[in-house]
């Protein structure tokens, strides 16, 4: 691979960020996979040290934050002191470096805006928040020499609300998807005695959570098939970005109040992938997603899921889903599990055919060559 990279990955706080870390981590699996480990700086907030192991494969930089994150990003001509030295940086979560601060040859800068969710649900972001977000992607829009989309939804929605004018700097590269590491549990027992429907998730309050839970309480009303719901995933008082404190009491209470609720927090990668190949199906019922990876990973496993298709999720999924029409609609929510549940030999042999078709499109390799593609411009 000609000339240096540079990619900041100090945005990541090792299992409190959501699905931007695995994107980060898959993504570098794809480069190390191309061959380009060697020819790639990794910078890593030095207050951590439980990052993904591939963060080894390439040349880490330590830099102890005394701030936030954002800042460092802006600065990286003056955080990094080989910066003009570079043939091009990855901005791998929407803030791109300061011009004015740069001095002699610049680098080609290519930054990923994930999604424009604080304009979307602006309940759940102080006034600050949201305008600090809006400069940042402007500013991105403006500097940047290519921004990476992760779906065309994102790519869509950053034209309708930021104008025509950036078409052109815009390019759709999904998410990579390490499909690999599902392999690596085949041998697994299965996590719990009983028969389990699974739901991998942040619980951030657009992930739509209360409303599953609802729904999966009216489907138990009606069966004593003894099925029971994972949740798995950071609950929102781990979370980091917003206050979901509200929301967080309400969710609290909804699970101390349905059955049959197994919820193991964050998780390790292992124990994920393991509880993804023993469940029974797969339920997302997302109100927004820029991308939507556990969707993809659980299709990619031959698992049948139900979703949503708000945002990206239909696009993602290739239409091959079980959709909710109404996302709010827990009894809808209860007919789909309902639905899947009696439905389930069919729906796994229609999954399993999909499987090969997105382990090769969302695959880290592909990905990573777009994004090599990207940077050299």
């Amino acid at each position: 691979m000609p000339g240096k990279i540079l990619v900041s990955g100090l945005f990541v706080h090792p299992g409190k960020v959501g699905g931007a870390e695995n994107y980060l981590y898959n993504l570098l699996k794809g480069f190390d996979q191309l061959g380009a480990a060697g020819d790639i700086d990794l910078l890593l907030n030095a207050g951590y040290s439980d990052y993904n192991p591939v963060v080894q494969r390439f040349n880490p930089i330590p830099v102890r934050l005394m701030g936030n994150r954002a800042f460092y990003d802006y600065l990286l001509p003056r955080v990094v002191t080989q910066y003009p030295a570079y043939e091009s940086v990855l901005l791998p979560n929407y803030v791109t470096p300061l011009g004015l601060f740069a001095s002699g040859r610049q680098p080609r800068c290519v930054t990923t805006i994930h999604d424009l969710l604080y304009l979307h649900f602006p309940r759940f972001f102080s006034m600050g928040k949201r305008l600090w977000q809006n400069t940042a992607n402007l500013h991105t829009l403006n500097r940047a020499d290519k921004v990476v989309c992760i779906s065309d939804f994102v790519r869509h929605d950053i034209l309708e609300r930021f104008g025509e004018k950036y078409k052109n700097k815009l390019q759709t590269i999904h998410n990579p998807i390490d499909f690999d590491r599902f392999g690596e549990v085949a041998g697994a027992e299965k996590p719990y005695p009983h028969d389990y429907i699974l739901s991998v998730s942040a619980m951030y309050p657009h992930k739509n959570t209360l409303t599953l839970l609802k729904a999966f309480r009216e489907y138990k009303k009606k069966t004593d098939n003894g099925v029971k719901l994972v949740l798995a995933g950071q609950l929102p008082k781990h979370l980091l970005g917003s206050d979901f404190g509200e929301y967080h009491k309400e969710l609290s209470h909804v699970l101390a109040h349905t059955p049959d609720i197994i919820v193991t927090g964050y998780i390790p990668n292992r124990q994920l992938d393991i509880l993804y190949r023993h469940c029974l199906f797969f339920v997302y019922p997302s109100l927004f997603e820029g991308f939507g990876m556990p969707v993809v990973e659980a299709l990619g496993c031959g698992k049948p899921a139900i979703t949503t298709k708000c945002a990206s999720l239909y696009e993602v999924s290739m239409g091959k889903a079980v959709y909710v029409e109404n996302p709010a609609s827990e009894h809808e929510l209860a007919e789909k599990i309902a639905y899947c549940y009696d439905n389930l030999p069919g729906l796994t042999r229609e999954a399993a055919r999909l499987t090969p078709i997105l382990r090769e499109k969302y695959s880290v390799q592909n990905i990573a060559g777009q994004y090599y593609r990207a940077l050299m411009g």
